[in-house]
């Protein structure tokens, strides 16, 4: 790309973020990180660089951002988790996931990721018992980002709720 394209580009960039709701590109955010998305709030939309939609960050945790937009055909969401830590963003390493079209369901996901699933309570592994005398609660189901299916977090820009 010629230096005229890229500046270009970056003065049509500054340009659509005259909104007092949005925020400076990625790694221009005062206070907020380098990578732009720490302290993001729920509500939040993240345009990614690879992606023409914004995507809507349903549920977070101090590493993770469960982030979905509207998948109209299906009448259903796509979804991408980003991992703050590592820098990447991609789906979850299940071969059939839970799904992320409720709020609800982002929560789970996000327990999952940080390997806090709800335990079974004691009046439930009682009548469980009862039914099967040995029975063991499954140990918490830990996820994380597809190592296969991983991308570099890359934002173009960020707009606040």
């Amino acid at each position: 790309m010629s230096r005229t394209g890229a500046t270009t580009s970056n003065s049509r960039n500054q340009s659509m973020d005259t909104n007092t709701n949005t925020l400076p590109p990625a790694g221009q955010i005062p206070g907020v990180g380098s990578d732009g998305l720490l302290g993001l709030p729920v509500g939040a939309r993240i345009y990614f660089v690879e992606e023409k939609a914004p995507y809507r960050v349903k549920a977070r945790s101090d590493r993770f951002l469960v982030c979905t937009k509207p998948f109209n055909p299906r009448k259903t969401v796509l979804y991408t988790i980003v991992d703050l830590e590592e820098g990447v963003r991609g789906p979850e390493n299940l071969v059939f996931g839970f799904g992320a079209e409720t709020d609800e369901q982002c929560r789970e996901m996000i327990e999952r990721l940080e390997g806090r699933e709800k335990p079974t309570s004691a009046e439930d592994l009682a009548e469980l018992r009862k039914i099967v005398p040995d029975y063991q609660p499954p140990r918490p189901c830990r996820t994380e980002v597809s190592h296969r299916h991983r991308i570099p977090t890359r934002v173009a820009r960020v707009v606040l709720p």
